[in-house]
């Protein structure tokens, strides 16, 4: 029997009993559906993770005084040195935070003050969206300027580009009219979505309107050449801090870089998790069409002896089982990708994300359909094929 002789025949066998293939198709096409929109979800949502917390500009090396001891701290200086004193070393900024608060016409809260020198845009991955961030002079002098974000910008004045206001902030009592000069993407915006109103507004003003040159830093933030270890940078830059600055206490480097992965990791470990029960109701999916196709290899005992005693052989036999099972799933898999991206793609125009099942996905689930189905369809071929012609002809 011709291959396409046995696949007209296989589908002949299916459309004459319809409500039965319909239900093993549906069956698969459900887990096939279920499994590309977790897919897409997934693959969704870590962008988005990747994109909420490329906002917050968190990349390189953070260092700072894990365990304080008396003597030298980290300063601002030693912020300025990092480049030309340890290989590896692109930038660094020294970064001072305190606990504020804000008024200005509409609205009045908390948030965080960051100071921050002229390196702001080198170091941290920040996107300007109007005006500009603190210069050198700026940071020098100590002026009055203020960095937000537009969700902040939104807050007090009811829209983004509010370059040249003046708002009113207070930091360690003192309470000072800031002129704001940037406005950038949103950064407490973006962690605000997943714990409301607990992440104030970030600030960002020149480094000596917190701190004086030799006051103390909290940490020093440094973005790598590329191409350097991470590793071996912070390494050096421990070194480097401990032996020639004289740095007092224990320093310590975070990668943020290695902190963003443990973060995406968590993304695709909770997306795998609901996969496997997507995969489930998959494999539940293929016991319905093994069951099926025992079913219909045991009501077809007569018509299985009659292409015998017409010259069939076994192994035409097993074939037509086989390709039975293998269109069903396809069928069924097919469907259910249809299906799945439909609703993707109705969501994405409905939300405004981008949920599309990555396409290496999708090839692999309709080829699992097909590989699926010939396993499930093993049984009832081998069954069908071991008959006796007479045996099968009398039943």
């Amino acid at each position: 029997m011709r291959l396409w002789d046995g696949v007209f025949l296989a589908g002949t066998q299916l459309r004459r009993r319809r409500l039965r293939a319909f239900l093993c198709a549906l069956s698969v096409g459900v887990g096939v559906a279920s499994m590309m929109l977790i897919a897409g979800l997934g693959a969704a949502g870590r962008r988005e993770v990747r994109a909420r917390i490329d906002s917050l500009g968190l990349s390189g090396l953070s260092v700072y005084v894990s365990e304080p001891a008396v003597g030298r701290s980290l300063t601002e200086a030693d912020a300025k040195t990092l480049p030309r004193s340890v290989a590896g070393v692109q930038q660094a900024m020294a970064l001072k935070a305190k606990s504020g608060s804000y008024r200005a016409t509409q609205s009045q809260g908390n948030a965080i003050f960051f100071g921050v020198t002229e390196t702001l845009g080198d170091v941290m991955g920040i996107q300007v969206l109007y005006g500009a961030l603190p210069n050198a002079h700026q940071v020098e002098r100590g002026d009055r300027v203020a960095v937000i974000d537009r969700s902040f910008a939104r807050k007090l004045y009811g829209r983004e580009n509010i370059i040249g206001k003046r708002v009113r902030f207070a930091v360690d009592n003192d309470e000072q009219y800031y002129r704001i000069i940037g406005v950038i993407s949103d950064q407490a915006g973006a962690l605000g979505n997943a714990v409301g109103a607990l992440v104030p507004s970030i600030v960002y003003v020149p480094y000596r309107c917190l701190a004086g040159a030799q006051d103390s830093a909290d940490q020093i933030m440094v973005q790598c050449m590329a191409g350097a270890n991470p590793a071996q940078t912070g390494a050096r830059i421990t070194r480097y801090l401990s032996d020639y600055a004289h740095v007092a206490g224990t320093l310590s480097v975070q990668d943020m870089g290695s902190a963003l992965e443990q973060i995406e990791d968590a993304v695709s470990i909770a997306t795998s998790l609901f996969l496997a029960v997507a995969a489930i109701s998959f494999g539940v999916a293929m016991l319905g069409v093994l069951s099926g196709m025992l079913s219909a290899a045991h009501e077809k005992k007569a018509e299985i002896g009659l292409y015998m005693a017409l010259g069939a052989r076994r192994v035409d036999i097993a074939r037509l089982f086989l390709l039975q099972a293998i269109l069903l799933s396809m069928v069924g898999g097919c469907g259910g990708l249809l299906v799945g991206g439909g609703i993707l793609i109705a969501a994405s125009a409905l939300t405004g994300m981008n949920l599309v099942a990555p396409v290496q996905f999708v090839l692999c689930v309709l080829a699992l359909s097909g590989i699926c189905g010939a396993a499930a369809g093993v049984l009832p071929a081998v069954h069908a094929a071991v008959l006796r012609p007479i045996d099968a002809m009398r039943q």
